[in-house]
């Protein structure tokens, strides 16, 4: 009888800790999507920035060269910054 209620014990915190590690996955994806969201977003800002920058100057040879700055090459699979 001990040896069941003890097995039942151990089924029961390895039911929590399964639990708790598929929030943390989950947890650990959506941060990710957020991170490609920001890294695609800066990306188009500066893709934006040097259009703009192509746009006002008069000819080519007077535009500023082309920067990506470091936002943009971040590492898209890098879950924490």
């Amino acid at each position: 009888m001990k040896v069941l209620e003890n097995r039942t014990k151990d089924l029961k915190l390895e039911m929590e800790v399964l639990e708790n590690l598929q929030e943390l996955k989950d947890l650990n994806q959506s941060s990710g999507d957020s991170s490609r969201k920001r890294n695609t977003t800066a990306a188009l800002l500066e893709e934006a920035r040097h259009s703009r920058l192509l746009e006002d100057s008069n000819t080519e040879d007077e535009a500023p060269p082309y920067q990506p700055q470091a936002a943009a090459r971040l590492n898209p699979t890098a879950i924490c910054n």
